[in-house]
């Protein structure tokens, strides 16, 4: 049985063809193991638009967009009962915020090469209303989250603190044991949401494009984590002279979170090699990014820029699990795109373009 995503692919592929009975049937195929997938819902409701059934593809789009704000009220009703499983929930509606806004950019591009300007111009103004206050939802959710979550935590970790302090002499080793544990849990929960308001912020901040000296960025930041761990051997390869038309804070924040992944899974190797490039794929500039960490199973790889996906066990390797989420939405932001190669044990290489 073929995957979601290979379904999804078949569909895609068929779509564009025009083969619409084709696409359909991948797209019922998909739903019908994962019916809950808002994209099948709404790849759906674009088949059925284009071979004249108005009606059933409204009900599609209607089911994708129930979809979203099903996830978008759990997290609502959990945020205060269960914070951890309410930032879960967050994390849905940022994916599919995002997905949705991909779809439907591509539904414009689609009908414009179809010659149907004016439909592709009535579907945009009509959905991008519906995403405006989606996003302000999200907005506002945001900010409960980074701000009447830190409270309770701050009180955790502050109390338990001062136990830990003042009533040390009293407690035996059990008990202190899980004071640090609730410290560690509070901390570890202050972090996420830390993380998912910078991965919020990513979408809504303002594009300055400059040209930016890639080089130079790679070695001011790898230089940075040598002399934080001087003890460690490391051999860096930067090609010279990359530039690229991006908006510079956030390609920082792409090129330092792609780095310290690459030095934090190199930790273990007796000498750490790190490689920034460039090559050519069809005509346009491709970065990559190559280490010789512990790699990972490409049969994984579809986990990788999903927020709080992890690959790697936290006792192993430190870390959120957001920040590859990030580097793809900075990515997206400059209208292009990220994946990676990898082998167990044999390192890894992050490609990505800048438009």
């Amino acid at each position: 049985m073929e995957s979601t995503g290979q379904l999804l692919e078949d569909a895609l592929a068929s779509y564009e063809k025009r083969e619409y009975a084709k696409a359909e049937k991948f797209v019922d195929a998909l739903l019908e193991g994962n019916p809950q997938f808002h994209r099948g819902w709404f790849l759906k409701g674009v088949i059925l638009e284009e071979t004249g059934k108005g009606d059933v593809a409204r009900k599609c789009y209607a089911k994708a967009g129930s979809l979203f704000n099903m996830w978008f009220r759990l997290a609502l009703q959990l945020q205060e009962s269960d914070p951890e499983r309410a930032l879960v929930y967050y994390a849905r509606v940022l994916e599919m915020d995002r997905n949705f806004s991909m779809a439907l950019l591509n539904k414009g591009m689609l009908h414009e090469k179809l010659g149907e300007r004016e439909k592709a111009k009535e579907a945009l103004k009509r959905y991008a209303a519906d995403l405006e206050i989606a996003n302000k939802e999200l907005e506002s959710f945001s900010y409960s989250a980074s701000h009447d979550l830190r409270a309770p935590l701050r009180t955790l970790d502050g109390f338990s603190e001062i136990l830990i302090q003042e009533y040390g002499d009293k407690l035996d080793e059990t008990g202190k044991d899980y004071l640090n544990r609730i410290r560690k849990a509070s901390q570890n929960m202050s972090q996420l949401i830390d993380d998912m308001a910078k991965l919020s912020r990513i979408t809504q901040v303002g594009m300055n494009y400059q040209e930016v000296d890639l080089s130079e960025m790679a070695r001011s930041i790898l230089k940075e984590f040598k002399e934080y761990q001087p003890e460690r051997k490391a051999d860096f390869i930067i090609a010279p002279h990359m530039k690229a038309k991006a908006d510079d804070q956030l390609t920082l924040i792409l090129m330092r979170n792609l780095l310290e992944n690459a030095w934090k899974f190199t930790s273990r190797c007796p000498l750490t090699k790190i490689e920034f490039g460039i090559s050519s794929q069809r005509g346009k500039e491709v970065y990559f990014i190559k280490d010789n960490g512990i790699g990972f199973d490409m049969k994984y790889a579809d986990k990788l820029f999903k927020p709080f996906q992890r690959i790697h066990s936290e006792k192993d390797y430190t870390g959120t699990g957001i920040g590859l989420a990030i580097v793809q939405r900075v990515v997206q932001r400059h209208g292009g795109r990220i994946w990676a190669e990898s082998e167990v044990s044999k390192g890894a290489t992050f490609f990505f373009t800048l438009g």
